[in-house]
């Protein structure tokens, strides 16, 4: 079933029209006011022209307003098409940027655990460093200690020394003495047998 057409009774120019149309009544009596106003402003200029002609210039001025909304609305669906161009170009950077984003992040976590790791390494380097620090401190303390004690080993070694050259001076001394002893008694030995003969030969010389 067709719908009904919505006929308007409207003026124009002062002359009185019917149009029936599609569009709602509202819109129609727009039109017709805008048109009417059209002619009304190109007669105020052009007092001397015609009513045919006057309405054909309207009509020109009409059409030129026409074609020029249209080109501004061509103008703004092509810049609407640029925009939409431009705007998934730049999705297209922005997915790129994401993903780009999404592998910085996931390399940064990386390199943030492998610092989480480095620097535990390091604080344990650093506490193997201390711990030698201590070490070294105590052999050196030690070693400070132990020369310490060398030099009082050195020195008791030193008086042991001289001790053992006296001792062995006094030894050689002993020596010396106990060899001319030893000498001396073998002397007095061989006197004593010698005097033990010559007793003998005398007790065998005296007359019974």
């Amino acid at each position: 079933m067709m719908s009904e057409k919505t006929k308007v009774s409207v003026k124009i120019y002062g002359q009185e029209y019917k149009i029936s149309g599609d569009a709602p009544r509202e819109y129609i009596i727009q039109l017709a006011d805008y048109v009417d106003s059209k002619i009304v402003e190109v007669a105020a200029n052009m007092k001397q022209y015609t009513t045919p002609m006057i309405t054909v210039l309207a009509a020109v001025n009409i059409a030129d307003e026409y074609y020029k909304a249209r080109k501004k609305v061509n103008d703004m669906q092509s810049e609407m098409n640029r925009q939409a161009i431009e705007m998934k170009n730049k999705n297209h950077f922005l997915e790129k940027a994401k993903d780009s984003y999404i592998q910085f992040k996931e390399e940064s976590e990386k390199c943030r655990q492998q610092i989480n790791i480095m620097e535990k390494d390091l604080d344990e380097k650093n506490r193997q460093y201390d711990d030698l620090i201590k070490d070294f401190q105590d052999l050196k303390n030690k070693n400070a200690d132990a020369e310490q004690k060398n030099k009082k080993l050195s020195d008791i070694v030193t008086e042991l020394k001289k001790d053992l050259e006296t001792k062995k001076n006094e030894i050689d001394e002993l020596k010396q003495i106990n060899q001319e002893l030893e000498n001396n008694y073998f002397d007095t030995q061989m006197l004593n047998v010698q005097l033990k003969k010559e007793i003998e030969d005398m007790t065998q010389d005296k007359p019974e």
